[in-house]
């Protein structure tokens, strides 16, 4: 059917549409629910894919890709909204042996401060997967957090043990913290 198409787009830009942009510094609620409505809204943006990459010193270097598909190690999509400015970046951070894999989602606000940071860390390790959300006011002070440990295969809690190693995302508490923030456009 041909008018499919359109009618799934026309609800995906409402929705991007609805997104409440005045997020208040500190309010679990509003947080969670700005973070869902980026999230289900992210088709419709803009995106920037950007692979972790080495200089011959063993300096990091971030490089712009077509598709974070193409990047086979540490890589980020970034999310611009209508107005061409960052709102969410999803990195994906492996080790070189595969040992572990953390998918790591920061929303921005307006403004460009971090609003909220969800991880999930699978490792074999431990055989572990953990959760963790994080919430920031304005100024970048965390302000609530949750963790969850899961087994590895089941999913079912499980308390870390002795040969577990974690491992947690960095802290980009502005847009401008973001290593490839320089390749982003003037409006951040």
């Amino acid at each position: 059917m041909p008018w499919r198409p359109f009618v799934l787009s026309a609800l995906a830009l409402s929705n991007a549409l609805a997104i409440d942009f005045s997020l208040p510094c500190k309010d679990v609620a509003r947080t969670e629910k700005y973070a869902a409505q980026i999230e289900a809204a992210s088709k419709t943006f803009k995106v920037r894919s950007f692979a972790q990459t080495f200089d011959p010193d063993r300096k990091e270097v971030w490089r712009e890709v077509k598709a974070i598909t193409e990047v086979e190690g540490t890589g980020a999509a970034v999310y611009l909204n209508g107005a061409g400015i960052l709102v969410a970046a999803f990195f994906t951070f492996q080790a070189e042996s595969g040992d572990w894999i953390l998918y790591a989602s920061y929303y921005y606000r307006l403004d460009g401060s971090l609003a909220q940071r969800h991880e999930r860390l699978n490792t074999f390790q431990g055989n572990m997967s953990v959760f963790r959300d994080a919430l920031f006011d304005c100024s970048g002070a965390k302000y609530h957090s949750t963790v969850y440990y899961r087994d590895l295969q089941t999913q079912k809690p499980k308390q870390p043990g002795p040969d577990f190693i974690d491992e947690q995302a960095p802290d980009y508490l502005t847009v401008q913290r973001l290593p490839f923030y320089s390749e982003l456009p003037a409006k951040r």
